[in-house]
């Protein structure tokens, strides 16, 4: 009995004395670990600093007061290549606990086990350096000595953490480029997979709010109001996502030097169902269940005084740019709901823009799969000017050997109301008319299309717009304009069958699919009304 009390007291003053060394000596050992393997991993190029570092035994941990990293060099500082970005930063923190930290893991395997990690307002402002040779910059793929050492976090908690990115200007001034606040609760994080761990986390949510991104070449401005993830659950929800051009309509071409497209779009709710985070980060492959967009609105803007950049490339085709994907993906199907686009453009002889709109926008994309024998099929109602009912189903092949086949309808609406368009862009306006009918069957390679068009109108009278009479002579324009209306569009005044077309084109390849769409059609029309037009 006597010897074991005698044990029991010499264990309980073991266990004292190494409470007492952890709570008066443990923070000096680990704040000298913690600052050698800083400076391997930093290359000794930033410094770490706190108020204090304060150790427990029971339970073992870490509590830091005011963290602060920084650039030994201010002005120069030494960036971090981070997924080919040069970045660098200066990091503080009001606090960061961290609990049920195994010190036996530290000193002799070289492996951060903790139990939860709580990061208390952390800020990172990281500024992106241009320019840099390779050998001065740090690398944490494993280059770096001591970058190597494996983590392992049972639970990690950020809380209320803000980050900002800043782009240089001048030799001594920046600009904000990009900003958020994040909060996360993730479970099982292993930047490095270790003892049969298949995925980098197991569980947890992280929310993203106030987010915002300048891109490069300053022409727009990204913005987000949050995003939501789940992991468990597979989801991402992303609201109030805003795509913002920086220039106004008449100079944002001419900031770009040529030609271009801008583009202004809005949706209140982008959510992704079945997202597969593991097989995402592990490279694996894009896996999604379901994609949503909910009340999106484009508006879409060219203007065709510019001119069309020199050597401009041939655009890929939805297939083609699909299929040129580094990463393989698996999307069940995209669904559009209640949405608008709004396209604009400003002629080349013209005053001011023309435009069409689709409103009351519905779509679905179904079984958009990469290196697939079969289509991935697009089914879509709007209304055309908010009036006419128009429907699409397209067939987009998934491997390149395959046709794209385009089918739809539009249903009765007065042709007047395509001079919203029309009077602008090719300088003639409808004076009265009814469409009755236009439907369309047609495919296309890279190249060509082909296909019939059938249309039925009453009544059609166009007239030239001042804009044409000023372009050409005014007697001839108006005597071509007489003769149309009387030998070509009158003969339909009182026929109740359909006129048939074929549609046949050669698409111009530095323009865009929809531009090919149209120009299809176009071909078409041209040859319903037009006895004497012959396809391309």
């Amino acid at each position: 009995m006597k010897i074991t009390l005698k044990i029991a007291a010499i264990g309980a003053a073991i266990l004292l004395t190494m409470v007492v060394l952890v709570q008066f000596y443990g923070g000096s050992f680990l704040a000298e670990k913690l600052n050698i393997h800083f400076a391997r991993l930093t290359e000794d190029s930033y410094t770490i600093e706190y108020q204090s570092l304060k150790t427990t035994i029971l339970p073992p941990g870490i509590t830091i007061q005011a963290l602060t990293i920084s650039p030994r060099d201010s002005l120069q500082p030494k960036p971090f290549l981070i997924k080919d970005n040069l970045l660098a930063p200066n990091i503080s923190a009001a606090q960061i606990s961290v609990q049920g930290i195994s010190l036996i893991d530290l000193i002799f395997k070289n492996k951060i086990v903790v139990g939860q990690l709580t990061l208390d307002s952390l800020v990172i402002r990281a500024n992106l350096v241009n320019g840099r040779d390779s050998s001065e910059v740090i690398r944490l793929n494993g280059s770096s000595e001591g970058a190597d050492m494996k983590v392992e976090i049972k639970q990690l908690s950020l809380l209320s953490n803000e980050f900002f990115l800043f782009e240089a200007v001048s030799d001594s001034s920046s600009k904000e480029i990009g900003h958020g606040t994040i909060s996360a609760e993730l479970q099982n994080l292993s930047p490095y997979l270790i003892d049969g761990q298949k995925e980098p986390i197991s569980d947890g949510t992280v929310k993203l709010t106030a987010f915002r991104y300048l891109t490069p070449d300053g022409l727009y401005k990204l913005e987000l109001d949050s995003a939501n993830l789940d992991w468990a659950a597979e989801s991402l929800a992303l609201s109030g996502f805003h795509l913002i051009p920086q220039y106004p309509k008449y100079e944002f071409a001419l900031k770009k030097g040529h030609q271009t497209g801008r583009n202004d779009v809005d949706c209140k709710l982008i959510m992704a169902d079945g997202l597969s985070f593991s097989q995402l980060i592990n490279n694996e492959q894009l896996s999604i269940t379901s994609l949503r967009f909910d009340s999106l609105v484009g508006n879409f803007y060219r203007d065709k005084r510019l001119g069309r950049p020199e050597n401009e490339p041939a655009k890929p085709l939805p297939h083609e740019s699909l299929l040129s994907s580094p990463l393989p993906f698996n999307i069940d199907s995209i669904v559009i709901s209640d949405s608008r686009v709004v396209y604009q453009e400003f002629s080349e002889n013209g005053t001011a823009e023309g435009e069409i709109s689709f409103d009351r926008l519905n779509a679905t994309i179904t079984n958009i799969r990469s290196n697939s024998p079969e289509y991935a099929v697009l089914k879509a109602r709007t209304f055309l000017f908010d009036q006419g009912l128009l429907q699409t189903e397209i067939r987009i092949p998934m491997n390149p050997d395959s046709l794209y086949h385009v089918q739809g309808s539009l249903a009765p609406m007065k042709i007047a109301t395509f001079n919203r368009i029309l009077t602008n862009v090719a300088f003639i306006s409808v004076e009265s008319g009814e469409l009755e009918e236009l439907k369309f069957n047609f495919s296309h390679n890279r190249t060509n299309a082909w296909g019939d068009i059938s249309l039925l109108y009453q009544n059609l009278v166009v007239s030239g717009t001042q804009q044409a009479r000023d372009n050409s002579d005014n007697v001839f324009q108006d005597i071509k304009l007489w003769l149309f209306n009387k030998l070509v569009l009158k003969r339909v005044d009182k026929m109740e069958a359909p006129l048939v077309g074929k549609i046949s084109a050669s698409r111009e390849m530095e323009k865009s699919i929809f531009a090919f769409w149209w120009h299809s059609l176009l071909s078409g029309i041209k040859q319903c009304i037009n006895p004497f037009e012959k396809p391309e």
